[in-house]
């Protein structure tokens, strides 16, 4: 009898049983980088670190400008939110989160009250809710960027201390609920601390910047101490740490190397010793500002390149058994920056910075070999890998089946065509060959979104305009439009014809127009109600449908059937009336004036036949009407 056992060789897996040989295709999915939209604050903000408890819940730290105070972004069950921070004194922003397993936090950053005086900043994150801790006294002018926990009851924060001068690191230690100011080890000249990182409650690193060269340092027993860094060219600086293990890991930043010219730096620690490693060609100037392993193998490294604001590119290197690489990012529209990195496991991990075109948050989603990872019906998905066989299987997301579009060995293109509800969801994979073929499970790869408005593009009007409303998420297939309004104490809601429905199937971006529906003035909400059981999304007071206006009368003296100039606001995409108004015994009258043509701002109309006097004159349309008193003299 011959005991079973596995044997791998050139991509396949030969199982050896009594009397029987089967083969099985080694099967892969390959990953991919994709961007996600940031949740809409309609204000200046960028994430600058993030942290991941699971694979289904996270967070990102940073700087909400509009606001002048950090920013809290929360990730859970497919989507982010913006999470309103507890209030914390002065103008102030955060470079620094870690997270326990138990889901315990830290956010740390600093405040500035004048030119001259900055403090720590430290959130604390526990039972579901942050809250503000006053920080230890360390000087008038001292700021953190980085923490790092080794349990819910102790971690690091390392940061800088401008008291005089001379800059210093700032290192604080957390233990037993209290936050203690630590002195730092002695560094000649100007030096401060970028992030840390620690392996064990034992050892840990902290890294930063010293005159002309990077800082290192390594806690040990007890102690901070200073290590010699390797040689690196140019003026040089490290911006983040990650371990692997105590023997193992990476450190990276940027060198100076001219007025016009820098570079990516990376150091590796193995075997008690850190080197200084060659990065991949990238451009002229680069910068290297966050690094994560998944193991001693394989890891990701971001940052940005370009001289400013107009010419920034996120840059992602990838390290791959001995090798770094640079790896095409996704399209952005204008300028972005990547400067905070989290991975949950080789399969998956996110990259967030700045999107500077948009002047929001930067938010990257890196899966193995599903774009794009979020959608809704009608997105169309690709999933790129081998070993899928080319005879045309079945994906299912939960257990929704796929039309499938087209299938290959290495890639698979399919269609959501089915309506989903909004949820995160494995994908399946089941290839047809060869028989009896294992399944692939890709765990809490997809998330069905519901829809989202982005804009309307003009917020009033009248009965019969088109109005353009965009955002991500509407679905293929053509819904339904309403504009719900409060009409003498009861909520109505109008249906509203749908001129154009549509979505990209690959970015999920989206496009209604639908004309307005007669109404009386009102401030309505814009709902868009998509396909099927889809949830419907509303903009709040997204248009006012608005009674006409009139501006002017042009000639306002004249005779019968000469042609007059109306011109105003909101007079409605359709012909109306236009009246001229007197009156006849005491009596209200009014005679109808042939229209010439019409527009929503002017309108041409001829003076009817009447006696020499004054008029009103009247606009109306099926919203309402409106009368300009002794507007038209006829002679």
């Amino acid at each position: 009898m011959v005991l079973a056992r596995n044997h791998y060789l050139k991509g396949f897996v030969t199982i050896f049983l009594p009397f029987v040989i089967v083969l099985l295709p080694h099967v892969s999915v390959c990953a991919e980088w994709t961007v996600v939209t940031p949740p809409n604050v309609n204000q200046y903000w960028e994430v600058a670190r993030v942290h991941f408890t699971s694979a289904l819940e996270g967070w990102a730290v940073g700087n909400h400008y509009g606001a002048d105070k950090g920013s809290l972004l929360h990730y859970q069950n497919g989507t982010w939110t913006m999470v309103t921070p507890p209030t914390v004194s002065g103008m102030w922003a955060l470079y620094g989160v870690d997270f326990t397993p138990t889901d315990e936090g830290w956010a740390v950053g600093y405040s500035r009250f004048n030119d001259d005086s900055h403090a720590g900043v430290l959130l604390r994150y526990q039972s579901g809710v942050w809250t503000s801790v006053i920080p230890p006294a360390v000087s008038w002018n001292w700021g953190l960027y980085g923490v790092a926990l080794t349990s819910a009851s102790e971690g690091w924060a390392v940061g800088r201390n401008s008291d005089n001068l001379i800059e210093t690191g700032v290192l604080l230690h957390y233990q037993n609920g209290t936050w203690t100011s630590i002195t730092p080890p002695t560094i000649s000249g100007t030096w401060y601390l970028n992030a840390v990182h620690f392996t064990s409650s034992d050892e840990g690193w902290a890294v930063g910047y010293a005159a002309s060269a990077g800082v290192l340092l390594h806690y040990q027993s007890g102690g901070w101490t200073s290590v010699t860094p390797p040689a690196v060219s140019g003026t040089w600086h490290l911006n983040a740490v990650h371990f692997t293990s105590p023997d193992e890991g990476w450190a990276v930043g940027y060198s100076r190397l001219s007025d016009d010219s820098h570079a990516g730096v990376l150091l590796h620690y193995q075997n008690g010793t850190w080197t200084s490693v060659a990065p991949p060609t990238v451009s002229a100037t680069w910068y290297l500002n966050a690094v994560h392993f998944t193991s001693q193998n394989e890891g990701w490294a971001v940052g940005r390149l370009g001289t400013d604001f107009s010419n920034y590119a996120g840059v992602l290197l990838h390290y791959q058994s001995g090798t770094w690489t640079l790896v095409t990012t996704p399209t952005m529209s204008g300028a972005w920056a990547l400067g905070g990195l989290h991975f949950t496991s080789t399969d998956e991990g996110w990259a967030v910075g700045g999107d500077y075109a948009n002047l929001a948050g930067a938010l990257l989603h890196y899966r193995r070999g599903l774009s794009p990872s979020e959608g809704t019906l009608g997105t169309e998905i690709s999933i790129r890998g081998s070993g899928f066989g080319a005879t045309k299987g079945t994906v299912l997301i939960g257990s929704t089946s796929l039309t499938i579009v087209d299938w290959t060995d290495g890639l698979i293109r399919c269609l959501l065509a089915k309506p989903i509800a909004s949820g995160v969801f494995d994908v399946m994979i089941l290839p047809k060959e060869p028989k009896g073929a294992i399944p692939i499970v890709e765990k809490y790869a997809f998330t069905v979104k519901p829809p989202g408005i982005t804009s309307v593009d003009h917020r009033s009007g009248s009965a019969y305009e088109q109005v353009t409303v965009t955002g991500k998420f509407f679905g293929t297939k053509k819904g339904k439009v309403y504009l719900a309004c409060d009409q003498d104490g009861e909520m109505i809601s109008k249906n509203c014809p749908v001129t154009k429905w549509w979505m990209d199937p690959a970015t999920n971006e989206s496009e209604i127009t639908f004309t307005v529906p007669k109404l009386v003035p009102a401030v309505c909400d814009v709902v868009v109600d998509p396909y099927g059981d889809l949830p419907a999304t509303e903009e709040s007071a997204g248009y006012t449908v608005q009674a006409p206006e009139i501006v002017s009368v042009s000639p306002n003296v004249g005779s019968a059937e000469d042609q007059v100039t109306l011109s105003g606001h909101f007079l409605g995409a359709k012909s109306s009336k236009v009246y001229l108004s007197f009156l006849s015994n005491g009596k209200p009258r009014k005679k109808s004036c042939p229209i010439v043509a019409w527009s929503n701002d002017q309108i041409v109309f001829k003076v009817p036949k009447l006696p020499p006097g004054t008029y009103g004159v009247i606009v109306a349309n099926s919203v309402g009407s409106v009368i300009l008193e002794e507007g038209f003299i006829i002679k």
